[in-house]
């Protein structure tokens, strides 16, 4: 999956490819109680550590891989040419919100499946009773309370930047999840969007360390 990101004054999108501007009104990172716990949330952050070769390149025309090391809360970035690192925060069990150099932030999606992390890629799992589905489009929670879905709003009151909504959704006889006419078929443990394919040739790869990544990258 090919991802691009520009700087857009007093512009916000939620999702791998758009940004968050430091025009905007200035949002406090936290964690959202009503999306994750903390022990959850330090499953996640443990599940996602390491070094990976992201697929995509996030600035400019061009498009090329880049690094990722992920750390606890920050992530370094490698594209290639200089090394940035950034504040992050897990938001769901299946999303990121990371704060990045010059003030902007983004909400990263993922797919935790087993050992594999597929970034980028929308959908996610059922954890302790709960099907939590991370998106572009926002997060959906379905569990014995109902069904929600939180939406971006960086003027919105919620510190996450994240507006929580009842709405429809369920789980369906094949056992795949559906909400707002999306659907997301269950392949193994996991959802993934009905249009899921394999991109890539396969998921970012891991490394042992950034110095490895990048002296793969510039093979």
């Amino acid at each position: 999956m090919r991802r691009m990101r520009r700087a857009l004054p007093a512009l916000f999108a939620l999702g791998c490819g758009e940004t968050i501007s430091a025009d905007a009104t200035p949002v406090k990172v936290t964690r959202p109680s009503e999306l994750i716990e903390d022990s959850e949330a330090n499953e996640v952050r443990a599940a996602i550590a390491g070094t990976f070769s992201m697929p995509w390149w996030r600035d400019g025309p061009q498009q090329h891989p880049e690094v990722w090391s992920i750390d606890g809360d920050t992530l370094t970035r490698w594209d290639g040419a200089k090394e940035a690192a950034a504040d992050l925060v897990i938001v769901a069990p299946c999303l990121a919100k990371v704060k990045w150099p010059g003030g902007h932030f983004t909400y990263e999606e993922f797919v935790i499946d087993g050992e594999t992390v597929w970034f980028g890629e929308e959908g996610g799992r059922t954890h302790g009773g709960r099907t939590v589905i991370c998106t572009s489009q926002g997060v959906w929670v379905l569990d014995d309370h109902g069904c929600r879905s939180w939406k971006p709003g960086v003027f919105a009151a919620h510190p996450s930047g994240l507006n929580p909504t009842d709405t429809s959704c369920t789980i369906t006889e094949a056992g795949g999840f559906e909400a707002d006419g999306k659907r997301w078929p269950k392949q193994g443990d996991v959802f993934f969007r009905a249009d899921f394919a394999k991109r890539q040739p396969k998921p970012p790869v891991r490394f042992a360390s950034l110095a490895d990544a990048k002296a793969a990258l510039a093979r």
